[in-house]
């Protein structure tokens, strides 16, 4: 939607007509945060969490903000931004994406914090499900050590960059995810995603040790798991953990828990074809995040 409508700064423009100062440190050294999360029925049911991880990432990068921001009184003028932007751009539901900016400070490494900050809230269409089930590729581009820990969701993002430029160079199929593991070989996450897996009566997924982004709605499954009884381990695996596999599926604000059918290997061999739809812990995950997310719909269809 680079023709349609965005919150900048306290003000709905025109995407094209906003404009950052060259001086801002996003510019100058990538200094900034942000979230990314969709609407369900109007609604962003998990934006006290995504709040919750920018202000952490702020206090890191030394981000502070006037009383007039919008992120000190987010949890209640935020809905009514994304309200406005879906009637504005003619939409039901969206991907959002809430940023942070350092915001201009003099030239060269900052000497205190960051006391301007911009803020901007655009929009995108809600992603297809790809046809045929969604396939998860090991990649070459391993995952690098982040700025801190635990990782922030900042505007570094060159690495998950590089990963994306390395789908296309292979002409991986529209939806596919690749798996970027750490430079020691272990599994580590997806370009824009987190990876559950079933391994041995537990629920894996890699630790944040590992410099693994500290995902909304990975937090929230494992949260899940503990209620339905599922047995969790974070911690360290190797890609061949994947074969045996009887169910494997991402996480992100975008996706919620979206279903592997294929795992392939570097040189696009099969690896895993896991039955992660039919998976009674799947169903029962997913069913809850559901409800979770969309509790008057489920009211309804009940």
């Amino acid at each position: 939607m680079t023709d349609g409508i965005i919150w900048f700064n306290g003000t709905f423009v025109p995407a094209a007509t906003a404009q950052l100062p060259v001086l801002d440190h996003a510019v100058q050294f990538g200094a900034g945060l942000f979230e990314t999360f969709r609407t369900w029925g109007g609604r962003a049911p998990l934006l006290p969490r995504h709040l919750a991880r920018l202000r952490a990432g702020c206090r890191r990068y030394r981000i502070e903000f006037p009383a007039s921001a919008l992120l000190p009184r987010a949890e209640t003028e935020l809905p009514r931004i994304l309200q406005e932007l879906l009637a504005r751009n003619g939409c039901e539901d969206a991907v959002f994406r809430y940023t942070v900016t350092a915001g201009v400070a003099p030239s060269g490494l900052p000497s205190g914090p960051y006391r301007h900050p911009s803020e901007l809230v655009t929009l995108r269409e809600l992603p297809a499900p790809p046809t045929g089930g969604r396939s998860l590729h090991v990649l070459a581009t391993r995952r690098l050590a982040p700025e801190f820990l635990p990782r922030p969701k900042s505007l570094q993002y060159a690495n998950a960059l590089v990963a994306r430029w390395e789908i296309l160079d292979r002409g991986l199929p529209a939806g596919a995810e690749g798996l970027m593991l750490t430079p020691e070989g272990w599994i580590a996450e997806g370009v824009t995603t987190n990876l559950f897996f079933a391994a041995r009566s537990r629920l894996c997924t890699p630790a944040l040790t590992l410099g693994v982004l500290p995902g909304v709605v990975r937090a929230v499954v494992l949260e899940l798991a503990q209620t339905e009884g599922i047995a969790v381990h974070e911690g360290i695996f190797p890609p061949t953990a994947l074969a045996e596999a009887g169910m494997v599926f991402l996480t992100s604000g975008t996706l919620g828990l979206a279903p592997v059918a294929r795992v392939l290997d570097e040189t696009g061999r099969p690896l895993a074809e896991p039955a992660t739809v039919e998976h009674p812990w799947f169903r029962r995950l997913e069913a809850r995040f559901q409800v979770m997310c969309m509790p008057e719909m489920t009211r309804r269809d009940t």
